[in-house]
């Protein structure tokens, strides 16, 4: 369904949530997708796959071979305990 077909109460209720949730941030993020388009693509991607940047990762690892050092090497090799959104950052492969 394209977005001008979803009812405009939950178009803005969803705009709305985003925008608190960017906090003080939003002003940047809207920057970018007004003045970015690889930045737009990339959001994109990221809310079609559910939000989960963690494939990236994954297929870096996959073509990388034994040769990849990732977030999971660095957790086991540093002993270190990352939160959820720490992995999902460190995890986006740019």
């Amino acid at each position: 369904m394209k977005w001008t077909d979803v009812k405009a109460g939950l178009v803005n209720g969803a705009f709305q949530r985003l925008m608190v949730g960017l906090g003080e941030d939003a002003d940047t993020v809207i920057n970018l997708i007004n003045n970015e388009p690889t930045f737009v693509g990339r959001l994109v991607w990221f809310a079609k796959k559910g939000g989960k940047p963690y494939t990236l990762y994954k297929k870096a690892r996959e073509i990388m071979g034994g040769n990849f050092f990732g977030v999971e090497e660095a957790i086991k090799h540093f002993g270190i305990s990352v939160s959820n959104h720490q992995f999902a950052t460190l995890a986006e492969i740019p």
